[in-house]
């Protein structure tokens, strides 16, 4: 609030202690004017109490007292003291009258006039024999001698005295003085109150004017933020909805995980039954190479024979050719020719023994062989 704000603050809190100590101070004197008045008005008796007077200028000051009371605050002591003095004048007109002196029991002045004209203190300021009205005595009157007692008694009370003397003031009037005090401590308070609302009234005025613009930023920095979270709060039901849409799409990924990894540990097992046949028939298959391979190799051995075979019938022919030329081995041709049908018919039957795998073939063959040198040597012929 600043430092302005705060020494307001505390002056106002010590003005109010200093109001309240006052307060309690006159509270206490009017206990004892109270006291005091109690114990002299039972010495002087009831009817004595009862013929109390207030001059007309303090029955005014009353009676403003309490308008301004109503005003500003409820002043339940000055309406008591103002209601008691007017029924107390009111209810004992005679006692007054027969009064020698009258004393106002607030102020401590005495009025002089007749008890006639004193009579009349509830209707306002009394009109005197002379035509002069308040307090004073009219034309050639005088105010008595008791007004400087009174005023000292006055300043005895202001300065602390608590009990009044019979020589400086009459009967009860210390506490009948305590309306007006009243009063007064009314008005200064109505016009502290008064002044304080006014001041605290253009302080609101001057921080409502001052605050104005940043209250409009905020209103509408406030409205910008509801703005924003209730977009906030849409893009969260959307992601909501979507995230709900998700989780089921999740879920039924799932259960495809699950159909495709049950399917995949069945393809694996077909899997690992085709690499065990596919080896037994590589292994079929290198038997079946093998059995095979010994085949052709019989086979070949087999086309080898045929080969050697072909080569000595061959030779064979181109030596009966070239015999028959010669002269000298026409007998030996013969004799050749002849051995040349038995051989053949041999080799035939070695041929045939081959093919069934018996050992024939290999003796015709030699015995085939032995010819081929004897013709060669020209000895089988003669043999």
């Amino acid at each position: 609030l600043g430092t302005d704000c705060v020494w307001d603050f505390v002056s106002e809190g010590y003005v109010h202690l200093i109001v309240q100590k006052r307060c309690q101070a006159k509270a206490a004197r009017l206990k004892k004017a109270e006291f005091g008045s109690t114990e002299r008005c039972g010495a002087l008796g009831n009817s004595e109490c009862a013929d109390l007077f207030v001059c007309p200028t303090c029955l005014e000051k009353t009676r403003e007292g309490e308008q301004a009371t109503q005003e500003g605050g409820d002043d339940k002591a000055g309406k008591e003291t103002l209601a008691g003095l007017q029924d107390a004048q009111s209810a004992s007109p005679e006692a007054s009258e027969e009064r020698q002196s009258n004393w106002c029991c607030l102020c401590g002045k005495g009025i002089c006039g007749g008890s006639s004209d004193l009579s009349k203190p509830a209707t306002g300021s009394p009109v005197l024999r002379d035509g002069e009205t308040d307090d004073g005595c009219g034309a050639g009157g005088r105010t008595l001698s008791e007004e400087p007692a009174s005023f000292d008694a006055s300043s005895k009370r202001e300065r602390g005295a608590s009990e009044p003397s019979a020589r400086d003031s009459p009967p009860c009037t210390n506490w009948k003085k305590v309306s007006g005090w009243v009063v007064e401590f009314n008005h200064m308070l109505a016009a502290s109150l008064d002044s304080q609302r006014d001041y605290y009234e253009d302080r609101l005025q001057r921080m409502a004017q001052m605050y104005a613009q940043p209250l409009a930023e905020c209103q509408a920095s406030v409205l910008t933020a509801q703005q924003t979270v209730a977009e906030l709060e849409a893009q969260v039901t959307k992601e909501e909805t979507a995230l709900a849409a998700l989780e089921a799409d999740t879920t039924a990924l799932v259960q495809e995980s699950g159909r495709l990894a049950t399917q995949n540990a069945m393809l694996q097992q077909l899997h690992e039954r085709l690499q065990q046949e596919a080896s037994e028939a590589r292994k079929k298959e290198e038997e079946e190479k093998k059995r095979l391979a010994e085949r052709i190799q019989e086979r070949l051995a087999e086309i080898e024979d045929l080969k050697q075979q072909i080569r000595d019938v061959s030779f064979h022919v181109q030596a009966s050719a070239s015999l028959s030329v010669v002269p000298e081995a026409k007998e030996s041709y013969v004799l050749l020719g002849q051995r040349e049908e038995v051989g053949s018919s041999r080799g035939t039957r070695g041929h045939s023994n081959r093919e069934a795998g018996g050992p024939g073939g290999v003796t015709a063959g030699g015995g085939s062989g032995c010819r081929r040198g004897e013709r060669r040597r020209g000895g089988c012929a003669r043999r």
